[in-house]
């Protein structure tokens, strides 16, 4: 009986560790796809447009996750002059999500 629990757990754990990591893989697609995003508005070109996405990849990942992410994007735009606002900004995040994850569950 131990021996059945035991694999029981290592499986629970084993699923849980993917779906982490498919978690950690979505946001850092949605993460970069927003950026790039973000970038053409921006008016960034290749080599200005790669460094902007590693710049948010740091922002999301190190700090408050997509919240730091939209503050960023929302000051840059703020300081190039252009309004938008960060429901705005959520709405297009949420879309960049949903990309991301279509495009790892394709896949699999």
């Amino acid at each position: 009986m131990t021996e059945f629990f035991g694999n029981r757990l290592r499986a629970f754990e084993a699923e849980f560790s993917h779906n982490q990591e498919i978690s950690f893989k979505i946001a850092v697609k949605a993460t970069r796809l927003m950026a790039l995003w973000a970038a053409s508005f921006l008016g960034y070109e290749d080599g200005e447009e790669e460094a902007y996405v590693s710049l948010c990849l740091e922002k999301e990942i190190s700090k408050l996750g997509f919240e730091a992410l939209i503050d960023k994007i929302h000051h840059d735009f703020y300081v190039m002059g252009l309004e938008f606002e960060r429901s705005e900004l959520f709405r297009i995040l949420d879309d960049k999500l949903a990309l991301a994850r279509a495009e790892l569950y394709a896949l699999h």
